[in-house]
């Protein structure tokens, strides 16, 4: 690869800062490999062609959307193979071609599935396009970037620029030069990755330098513009996932303070942060009002956030203020009139019941796994069962005291619309709303020795009578009804790590004898087949409880010829 055969459009390499210089491009569409690897060989030929006068990018696209690609002579020969499973299933099967410090690349984005403790900060970083104005030269200028990342103090932050997965850390990056060119387009895409406790302080600078293919004069060249960009927001979130127009400002070297060299910072660094006819300048710096340069930011982290809701939340210790608006925000509910402090809780129960309800959404069903982990595993406040308890109950005895005993939804008052809809909501979810209140009880036990204990089953006492007497309530709550009886078994299982299986064996009793005549008569049938697989019927003491009630049941419904099928399964589990 030659840069000198080709004189109309290239550079000699000056001394040892070698240039980055665009020669080619080979691709090919491995879409149908994947799909059917076995009908491929593991040597492929990739048609690959000369960038000529455009660059990188749209020779790519050339490519791509070349019809006769087979007419290309000139190939690149590369080995693809496919293998299935994990890392760590490759790792074993495979430990021939998958041995030593093999790269593995994360995706440009968050996968489907986010583990707790899988922390992250990964800042991708395009550099698009730029527009840059000749100067005192009479031809279009060699435009090279230099990126870097710097300190509150000016001091670059060593080794945290990659060019992806398996490239060496580095703490600068250079981009392509294109020959000539007032509008570069580089669409160059490489990776940061900042020290999450240093992100906040950190700013990307980039210097743009002419490069001259006489060495003598490319020494001599220093940069002739710079632009910059923070990587929080004065707001505290970081920079969006968007493009975003900087502002360039040309250096002049004579004048440019060296003893000062973070006087850029007290400059606009976007186009969108420019006044009206301003023009804003520093000791050797002044806007090129002509030129700007375009970058795209892509921020996979797990610790810093884009959206300002979600910062003030996570912030909510120093900011007590903005709790409440905050907690709004994130669950989009109007503001409450209630100025009473316990109000919080009530917000925060609403923000835990968004949040289940998002994970239980059939399209995002996944995470279900990553909230069970993260329940069992990092969840840590042993004092929110009590608070939990407390709104839950409140909720309840709420919605039953105010609903009112008819159908037609026309005459319920809108808050008593939405008081049934929101208890419908707590039901829904309730199992998982259930498995917080557990786990904060088995921690707070676990730091204090098992303290409170009859005060907390007393409270549980109170939870499960509120339960059975809205299964008790002949007011228009039979949604709500239904979905306490269709997860009241999941609930039952996992209350047995904190609450006497007997006692829950009396309260499933209450459950089912509490049911109105003639209503629920489907949904009741569903429960006690559900019990029956359950952990709490596997209990001898338990079983002798609730068996004779079951059969009762059973036998009642037999005899009034109702739900035969339903109830014929329900019976040949329980003499099986």
């Amino acid at each position: 690869m030659d840069l000198k055969k080709n004189s109309q459009n290239s550079l000699n390499f000056a001394g040892n800062d070698a240039m980055r210089r665009p020669f080619g491009v080979a691709a090919i569409d491995l879409t149908p490999i994947i799909k059917k690897p076995e009908d491929f060989k593991n040597n492929l030929d990739l048609p690959f062609i000369l960038c000529e006068k455009e660059n990188l990018d749209t020779t790519l696209k050339k490519l791509i959307n070349n019809k006769d690609v087979g007419k290309i002579d000139s190939k690149l020969a590369v080995s693809v193979e496919v293998l299935h499973g994990d890392t760590k299933q490759i790792r074993e099967e495979y430990p021939h071609l998958v041995h030593g410090n093999v790269p593995i690349a994360r995706k440009m984005g968050f996968p489907e599935v986010i583990f707790p403790g899988d922390v992250r900060n990964d800042m991708y970083l395009t550099l698009v396009n730029g527009e840059f104005s000749k100067g005192l030269k009479s031809g279009d200028k060699n435009i090279e970037v230099m990126v870097c990342v710097c300190n509150e103090k000016g001091i670059v932050v060593p080794d945290v620029i990659t060019l992806g997965a398996g490239y060496a850390m580095t703490s600068e990056y250079k981009s392509v030069i294109y020959y000539h060119e007032d509008k570069p387009k580089w669409n160059e895409t490489f990776k940061v990755q900042v020290p999450i406790e240093e992100f906040k302080q950190c700013h990307l600078r980039f210097t743009f330098k002419h490069r001259s293919s006489n060495e003598a004069k490319d020494r001599a060249e220093k940069p002739f513009a710079l632009s910059y960009v923070k990587l929080m927001q004065n707001d505290g979130t970081t920079l969006h996932h968007t493009s975003h127009k900087l502002l360039v400002y040309k250096i002049d070297q004579k004048k440019y303070d060296k003893d000062s060299p973070l006087s850029y910072l007290s400059l606009p660094s976007k186009v969108s942060d420019l006044e009206p006819n301003s023009k804003p300048s520093a000791v050797g710096l002044s806007l090129s009002s002509k030129d700007f340069f375009v970058i795209e930011t892509n921020l996979c982290s797990t610790k810093l956030t884009q959206d300002v809701s979600l910062l003030g939340l996570l912030n909510w210790s120093s900011n007590l203020d903005a709790l409440e608006s905050s907690l709004n925000a994130i669950m989009g509910v109007k503001p409450e009139e209630n100025s009473d402090p316990a109000k919080y809780d009530d917000l925060v129960f609403r923000c835990l019941l968004r949040l289940i309800e998002i994970v239980s959404e059939i399209k995002y069903q996944h995470f279900q796994s990553v909230l069970d982990l993260y329940i069992n595993e990092s969840f840590s406040a042993t004092l929110a069962y009590d608070k939990l308890i407390n709104v839950l109950q409140t909720h309840i005895k709420n919605a039953i005291n105010s609903t009112p005993a008819v159908v037609q939804p026309e005459i319920c008052t809108p808050s008593e619309t939405e008081m049934e809809g929101l208890l419908y909501k707590i039901t829904k979810n309730l199992q998982y709303i259930m498995k917080f209140i557990i786990r904060s009880r088995i921690l707070f036990a676990e730091l204090n020795d098992n303290k409170d204990r009859v005060f907390f089953e007393q409270s549980l006492d109170d939870l499960l009578t509120s339960f059975k007497n809205l299964i008790a309530c002949p007011n228009n709550l039979l949604r709500s009804q239904g979905a306490t009886l269709k997860y009241i078994h999941v609930i039952v299982s996992d209350l047995m790590q904190v609450y006497s299986p007997i006692r829950l064996s009396q309260f499933i009793v209450d459950i089912i004898l509490n049911i109105p005549p003639g209503r629920l008569t489907q949904s009741k049938m569903l429960c006690i087949k559900d019990m029956i697989d359950s952990k709490l019927f596997k209990l001898q003491e338990c079983r002798s409880i609730i068996l004779p009630v079951f059969c009762q049941q059973i036998k009642e419904k037999l005899e009034s010829k109702e739900e035969v099928c339903l109830l014929l399964l329900s019976f040949t589990k329980i003499i099986t």
